[in-house]
């Protein structure tokens, strides 16, 4: 496969919704995420490689192997539109261990995204805390959470170019630096995720919603997170490629339960109970009830 030039420096391109996140701080999630996400792992590029999804761990890191991996204690986030008065999320205790598939469920304005976002530290709380094994998350101690904990959103957002371009474009940054893009490693996640060879050379322009969303995936997978927190990572997918969406997560988690955690938000009932062993469940900013299976 031809391989493109290094990512050309362009206008920004997404399929968000600016309406939909009235509340954000900004609407390139996944960028800003990427932007701040150096890695926890180096990938390595010599030999086959069994299980493109995971990689070895060259430095022997452990960090979520003893006691939480987060802690959100008590954490509300305000309305922050001019007049409002309001909480958005309030009082809300979210623990999340090695190992752990939570669901977070709840009808629709109950809360959820914005809990994520409030728990990966893309935007302000305005009560409460955000705890990485045991320590607060705060001032200085944010980018490098941020490098341990993605975040995932349902519109991933995307540059102007190719899906190899956009899948390059977080080892064009200062903070990967000593990381470099791994195309075999990638492609045979798209691979396994129902994309031909050709997917590579496609113009993000021309992606569908859900096309957009398995990009968006492999991008985030590619970095060797600890935690993943994804809302509806699936929206925009037909039946069969959800199920390789949950396959290649499972597979993902189940390599290193010890290191690593999904936090999955959803709408869909049967989902939730295939890819999540506990739930909390979230109406008007709360959490009105938790449940283990």
């Amino acid at each position: 496969m031809k391989r493109s030039d290094p990512f050309p420096r362009g206008p920004w391109h997404t399929r968000c919704n600016p309406g939909k996140h009235r509340y954000s701080t900004t609407h390139y999630v996944d960028l800003d995420v990427l932007k701040l996400a150096s890695p926890t792992f180096r990938i390595l590029p010599d030999g086959p490689v069994a299980n493109p999804v995971t990689q070895a761990n060259p430095r022997g890191d452990r960090a979520m192997a003893n006691g939480h991996a987060i802690e959100a204690v008590r954490i509300g986030r305000r309305d922050p539109r001019p007049g409002a008065d309001g909480w958005l999320i309030r009082g809300v205790d979210l623990m999340v261990n090695p190992g752990d598939r939570l669901g977070v469920l709840g009808p629709s304005g109950s809360g959820k995204s914005v809990l994520l976002r409030a728990v990966a530290r893309l935007d302000p709380i305005d009560e409460g805390s955000i705890q990485w094994q045991g320590r607060e998350v705060r001032g200085d101690g944010v980018p490098a959470y941020r490098r341990q904990v993605i975040y995932l959103h349902q519109r991933p957002a995307l540059m102007e170019g190719t899906v190899e371009e956009n899948l390059q474009y977080p080892f064009t940054l200062r903070v990967h630096h000593d990381r470099t893009f791994d195309p075999a490693r990638v492609e045979a996640m798209l691979q396994r995720l129902g994309r031909e060879a050709g997917f590579f050379t496609k113009n993000a322009r021309d992606l569908s919603g859900g096309e957009s969303q398995i990009v968006g995936l492999v991008r985030a997978l590619q970095l060797d997170p600890f935690v993943l927190l994804l809302d509806e990572p699936t929206a925009s997918l037909d039946p069969g490629a959800t199920a390789a969406v949950e396959g290649l997560l499972g597979d993902w988690l189940a390599d290193r339960p010890d290191e690593r955690a999904l936090v999955w938000v959803s709408h869909d009932a049967d989902q939730a109970r295939r890819m999540t062993d506990r739930r909390v469940f979230l109406r008007a900013g709360g959490v009105v009830s938790e449940e283990n299976v």
